[in-house]
């Protein structure tokens, strides 16, 4: 039986993902919902952007480094990071291969 932290904590990470998803991705076949996020760098005078997608674990396990994760809005993402944060959620770090 879980502690009743562990429960504590799937049930917030369930309502994180049904009330702030913003996008869904395809892993393999399987579309995933998950919180995108798309923070602006700037190193000197370039700029840059850094996609990431913040996701239950459990609906990430079959996830590996340098595969490819789909957007339903026909971006292409290639994996470059799997973060999971301990708490039962997952921080994939994207590279944008392209979009249509």
């Amino acid at each position: 039986m879980p502690t009743p932290f562990a429960s504590l904590e799937y049930e917030v990470n369930q309502a994180i993902v049904e009330d702030l998803a913003n996008k869904t991705i395809k892993v393999y076949d399987k579309e995933v919902d998950g919180i995108f996020l798309n923070d602006y760098d700037e190193v000197g005078f370039v700029e840059s952007s850094n996609p990431a997608f913040v996701a239950k674990s459990t609906d990430l396990v079959d996830v590996e480094h340098d595969m490819e994760v789909y957007g339903l809005d026909g971006s292409k993402y290639r994996v470059v990071g799997i973060k999971p944060d301990g708490t039962g959620m997952t921080i994939l770090e994207l590279h944008v291969e392209w979009r249509t």
